[in-house]
């Protein structure tokens, strides 16, 4: 059974789903400095999240940081690309730096789709801590390791605003695997 399209769409003022599928997750956060993408999906849906953002209006060359909530396949799959064609920097929690290596086994590349895994793989620019704050232009985000998932997940929270009022927005690393 293949997984269901969720077309890319506006949640807020300033973010965005842009990714393909529930196994393919990734939002965009709009900031005075630039794109902030918030996971990149499967290698295999990079193309469709390229033209999700396209679709909304927004360039893949504007993109200047890349935020992991983990380092499985599912959620790192397009970072490699993203980054030859923007430049961003990219970061990942303080545990997960080896998977996104290709150094150990978290990527689960026997259950992914892809034909060649080292497409995945990249030396992350930044590894969070739990606590740490990141200011994206004008957009404050704050980490908080929830290890679990893998050693690496890490929580964000940054203010969004909708309808004339301002909304702390919460997304959380990853909960599990399913089909």
């Amino acid at each position: 059974m293949a997984a269901e399209l969720i077309k890319p769409c506006k949640i807020t003022d300033e973010l965005y789903w842009v990714g393909v599928h529930r196994m393919a997750p990734a939002h965009l956060l709009v900031t005075s400095e630039g794109l902030v993408l918030i996971d990149t999906g499967t290698v295999d849906t990079q193309a469709e999240l390229i033209a999700n953002i396209e679709s909304l209006g927004f360039d893949v060359r504007d993109v200047k940081h890349i935020v992991h909530s983990h380092g499985h396949f599912d959620h790192i799959g397009a970072t490699t690309e993203i980054v030859k064609l923007s430049g961003a920097k990219t970061y990942v929690g303080k545990g997960d730096e080896d998977a996104v290596r290709g150094a150990n086994d978290l990527l689960w590349v026997t259950k992914t789709p892809t034909a060649n895994a080292k497409e995945l793989y990249f030396e992350p620019d930044v590894i969070i801590k739990d606590g740490d704050v990141f200011k994206f232009g004008d957009t404050e985000m704050r980490f908080v390791a929830t290890p679990g998932h893998t050693a690496g997940v890490v929580s964000m929270f940054f203010k969004v605003h909708h309808g004339g009022r301002e909304y702390l927005a919460g997304m959380f690393g990853g909960a599990g695997y399913g089909s």
